[in-house]
């Protein structure tokens, strides 16, 4: 069994499994292609921001995403999510190394529903799951010694 399976979302396209996992590593990659990376999520989604006068993104009261809607997510930033995603997935699990045109030719479902998908990793990414952080369990175990 490859190492760190478990540690990866599967995502299947055209009959085969493909692991994936948005990481730092990945982040950086997004980071120095398409610069904001909280912005970012909007490509994958489609979801279209409302913006306030200096192009900041507006939140309702309750902390979501003001919007205008919805529109295609911008495929580009999909293809390039998917390749990153399963190009490290593949690292993480040991498994051949990625083809970035015969990912992409096995997309069979649409802009939107993989572009949800994406999102939905990378938001995973994105959203700190415990909010003590190893760094917070590190200091506090030497400080209790």
């Amino acid at each position: 069994m490859p190492i760190f399976e478990d540690k990866c979302t599967k995502i299947e396209l055209s009959g085969t499994s493909y692991p994936i996992k948005c990481d730092m590593l990945v982040l950086n990659k997004i980071q120095e292609k398409y610069g904001d990376i909280d912005r970012f999520r909007f490509k994958l989604s489609g979801l279209i921001p409302k913006l306030d006068e200096n192009g900041k993104v507006m939140y309702t009261d309750d902390g979501k995403v003001a919007n205008e809607g919805f529109g295609m997510p911008d495929t580009l930033a999909v293809t390039d999510c998917l390749y990153w995603f399963a190009q490290e997935g593949a690292e993480i699990t040991g498994k051949p190394d990625i083809d970035r045109n015969t990912i992409i030719r096995s997309i069979d479902i649409s802009p939107s529903e993989l572009g949800m998908m994406l999102h939905e990793e990378y938001m995973r990414c994105l959203t700190q799951k415990n909010p003590r952080t190893t760094q917070d369990r590190s200091q506090t175990t030497e400080a209790q010694k």
